[in-house]
């Protein structure tokens, strides 16, 4: 970049968080549970078990993959949608110009549709309680 900052490209810590961690094992028990009773139903007397768990982990394994690629590409549409963002702030004509975009960056997810009608001395105590929170964050 040619102001001398740098993006991280680092991992977060923790991809998943806990929710999402046990959703996921519940809906590959679900699916496992589903898949060995219907093939357990269809097969009726001949169940062999060695067959049916190796279809369940099967199952498992390809839907472990395109929920996997989903999440990527999530996450790679996300960065992207914050990245043009970013780049309209920097682009922006004056400083109150890149306020009022940057506000909208920011406060979206905490309040939408009030990020408008934030005044720009109400901006600069937003960041600056941002940027001690990120500082002692990265201190402590």
């Amino acid at each position: 970049m040619a102001d001398g900052a740098t993006v991280s490209a680092k991992f977060p810590k923790r991809i998943l968080d806990p929710m999402d961690r046990i959703s996921e094992v519940l809906f590959g028990l679900i699916m496992a549970l589903t898949f060995t009773s219907t093939l357990g139903v269809v097969t009726a007397a001949n169940i062999r078990v060695p067959t049916m768990l190796v279809a369940a982990l099967r199952c498992n394994l390809a839907w472990g993959l395109i929920d996997g690629g989903v999440y990527l590409m999530a996450r790679l549409n996300e960065r992207g949608r914050n990245l043009i963002k970013w780049r309209a702030v920097r682009k922006a004509a004056d400083a109150n110009a890149a306020h009022r975009k940057s506000a909208k960056v920011v406060l979206v997810r905490l309040r939408p549709g009030k990020a408008d009608r934030i005044t720009p001395s109400e901006l600069v105590i937003i960041f600056l309680l941002i940027t001690i929170a990120i500082s002692n964050r990265s201190s402590g």
